[in-house]
C-alpha cells in the first residue's frame, strides 16, 4: 500500500518513545496521516546491522480518552 499515492502523506512530529533490546527497536511517535493527526508505532527487527523486518501500527490520535494517561 502506498500512502503517499493515496494522498495520505505519513508526517513525524514528535518522537515519545525509543526502545531498544537485543534485535528489536520500538519507535513511539506522532504526527498526521494526511490532515488527520496520527500516532505511530513501528517496531523493527535488526540483524546484522541493518533492518531485517518492520512491523507498525498506524491509528489516528484520539482527541479525547477515557482516562488519563494519554496515547503514549
Amino acid at each position: 500500500m502506498d500512502l503517499l499515492r493515496q494522498g495520505r502523506a505519513v508526517t513525524h512530529t514528535q518522537r515519545h518513545m525509543l526502545i531498544a533490546e537485543g534485535e528489536f527497536v520500538l519507535a513511539v511517535t506522532e504526527g498526521a496521516l494526511g490532515a488527520t493527526p496520527a500516532v505511530f508505532y513501528d517496531l523493527f527487527r535488526v540483524q546484522d546491522g541493518k533492518l531485517a523486518e518492520h512491523w507498525d501500527v498506524i491509528a489516528d490520535k484520539p482527541a479525547d480518552l477515557p482516562h488519563a494517561n494519554g496515547p503514549f
